[in-house]
């Protein structure tokens, strides 16, 4: 597992402290902010009021156009998942739970250090790209 670098900053120290001390108050407006945001997004679903629980709906309120979308979340029971595929025809399988495969990075390292002779193969199978960078500041 990768271990995370402490890099200490000598130059550039106050500028760096300003930065921590802007980053650490953006963050806490960001916090009040949302919780403004969803406070006014309850009272507004408040006042629409009849909504689907799933689907779209589009609303003029004053001079502007709202759309509200709404959704259920759907979570597998991997378990009740095998179970139900038993008694399924596979036709009706297929297109009700088709199969996605994921990466497991641990897996991934393994196979590159230990067995090279397949990373190859295996490694025309995704893509990679740098991520956001998270800034995680601590006390």
């Amino acid at each position: 597992m990768a271990r995370a670098k402490i890099v200490h900053i000598r130059k550039n120290q106050e500028a760096g402290e300003i930065l921590v001390a802007r980053i650490e108050e953006l963050r806490a407006q960001r916090q009040i902010i949302n919780e403004q945001l969803a406070e006014a997004e309850a009272a507004l679903l408040k006042i629409v009021g009849g909504l689907p629980a799933e689907g779209t709906v589009h609303k003029i309120i004053g001079t502007r156009k709202v759309k509200i979308e709404t959704r259920l979340r759907r979570n597998l029971d991997q378990r009740k998942v095998r179970e139900a595929l038993q008694n399924l025809p596979e036709h009706v399988a297929k297109r009700v739970f088709p199969v996605q495969y994921k990466l497991s990075l641990r897996e991934l390292r393994y196979v590159e250090e230990n067995e090279p002779e397949y990373f190859g193969a295996i490694r025309r199978t995704f893509t990679t790209a740098h991520a956001k960078p998270t800034i995680t500041i601590e006390e």
